[in-house]
């Protein structure tokens, strides 16, 4: 669904209900404003969603119907809230939303699409094209209003899992009127070398897309999922993507995320994992575009599961950009790893929050955690809060964060055989970033993460508080 929104001096669309139709905030902060305008056209969604893919089915109407009511309930997340106490004030204000179903053009620039892969297209919420001519086999990908026919007890399985303690409104409200994106089953001891790619696309102005996605690897299974995330310049919406991940015994999945929204546009995303003992879930997380973006990435851990999380942020001129991590130890002998590099330059501020809780029966884990930032500009700012909860006595765990500048030495070094100051910064700039880029598998995704890196860095003031 694309939820296009008008500013308060455009009039209603004839074809609007009533009760869609703009009201008056006048007098009320903008933020408020804000809240109460988009909850009076959310209240008018509990009959739009009779219109979404799967209407009907009993057990999907309540789950929406109930996401619509948390969400009512909460509003948006603002500072209050501790896990989104780095949110600037501004991060909704400024306009109202309308809800308004689209049909999205079908063009797009097929360069986007990685070779080699497995490719469905989404643009502005609705699915627009795929490449998935001959499927491999014990691969299924269809998309949501397809699963909803076809294989419904599948989706409200993952739906009945248990839900993150911290999950925030925003998923809520995905989940409530979300009628787009995908689901992937993989068959038991399948291995699917392709990888899969979902292209996220967002065009029009001013709007709102929600998309949400299933996936699900059976026992002894293995496949690598790619998210592509892709928005135009000077041009403001917000795009909301959650992911529903369940990994069943001994399964193994790759899944990268590599954030490249423009510049004005506002990203928020969830990736929550739920690990059958012995999984293994490895995630890496690249996140350049964006004026505000958050992704959030929750696993629960079974006996003798794995995880590992990396990923690296570059904030620039005045983007924020999250990073919040959380990992739940819930069985004895897994292993977890976090490893993030951020970077921020001009007056660009990037936010990393990592926690993991060692619950009292998950003896014998090993965790590590490490966060490691790079201020460009004395006007950039990183704000790292790494935390650990352990209620088990046998466990080894430990965290570490960084935050500094480059090193002068190392400057001088490369300035002193023939290397000009501004590109050695960049090249060390680049290095500090690529040891996270150079673990990613897929060549084509490392290839155009390493290029979009390197084309970035070369436009950015590194060493100045100017910008």
């Amino acid at each position: 669904m694309c939820l296009h929104k008008a500013r308060s001096s455009v009039p209603g669309a004839p074809n609007w209900p009533t009760s869609l139709r703009p009201k008056a905030t006048a007098g009320l902060n903008p933020l408020r404003a804000f809240e109460v305008s988009i909850m009076e056209r959310l209240a008018t969604l509990q009959t739009l969603q009779g219109t979404l893919p799967g209407a009907g089915l009993p057990w999907l109407d309540q789950h929406r119907s109930d996401s619509l009511a948390a969400f009512s309930a909460h509003g948006f997340p603002t500072t209050q809230d501790e896990e989104w106490q780095y949110l600037p004030a501004s991060s909704f204000s400024g306009t109202q939303f309308t809800p308004h179903e689209s049909k999205a053009e079908d063009a797009f620039d097929p360069s986007l699409m990685l070779p080699g892969c497995l490719t469905l297209v989404f643009k502005d919420g609705q699915r627009i094209a795929s490449d998935q001519s001959a499927l491999p086999q014990g691969l299924e990908i269809l998309d949501l209003k397809e699963a909803f026919i076809k294989n419904p007890q599948a989706i409200q399985s993952l739906l009945d899992l248990p839900e993150p303690a911290s999950q925030h409104s925003l998923s809520q409200l995905v989940a409530a009127i979300a009628g787009q994106g995908v689901w992937i089953r993989v068959a038991a001891g399948a291995r699917i070398e392709q990888p899969i790619q979902i292209l996220q696309l967002s065009s029009c102005p001013d709007h709102l897309s929600a998309l949400r996605h299933f996936i699900r690897l059976e026992k002894n299974a293995e496949a690598t999922v790619i998210e592509t995330h892709v928005g135009p310049a000077q041009t403001p919406y917000l795009a909301l993507s959650m992911t529903r991940i369940q990994l069943e015994e001994n399964a193994s999945l790759d899944h990268y995320k590599h954030q490249s929204e423009g510049d004005q546009g506002r990203h928020f995303g969830g990736i929550y994992v739920d690990q059958a003992p012995s999984s293994r879930f490895r995630q890496t997380q690249v996140a350049f575009g964006g004026a505000i973006a958050r992704t959030e990435i929750h696993s629960r851990l079974d006996r003798a599961s794995e995880c590992e999380l990396e990923g690296v942020f570059l904030a620039q001129d005045r983007a924020q950009l999250d990073t919040h991590t959380r990992l739940r130890h819930a069985g004895p002998h897994a292993t977890s790893r976090d490893d993030y590099r951020g970077i921020a330059g001009g007056r660009g501020r990037g936010v990393f929050q990592g926690r993991i809780i060692v619950e009292p029966g998950a003896q014998k884990t090993h965790a590590e955690m490490q966060c490691r930032n790079l201020l460009l500009s004395r006007d950039a700012e990183i704000d790292a809060k790494p935390q650990l909860e352990i209620y088990a006595d046998d466990v080894k765990c430990a965290h570490g964060l960084t935050v500094g500048q480059l090193d002068p030495g190392a400057i001088f070094y490369l300035a002193s055989r023939g290397v000009d100051e501004d590109e050695a910064r960049q090249l060390l700039t680049y290095g500090f970033a690529n040891e996270i880029v150079e673990r990613i598998r897929p060549h084509p995704l490392k290839e155009r993460i390493q290029n979009e890196l390197g084309q970035r860095l070369s436009q950015a003031t590194i060493g100045s508080s100017e910008g």
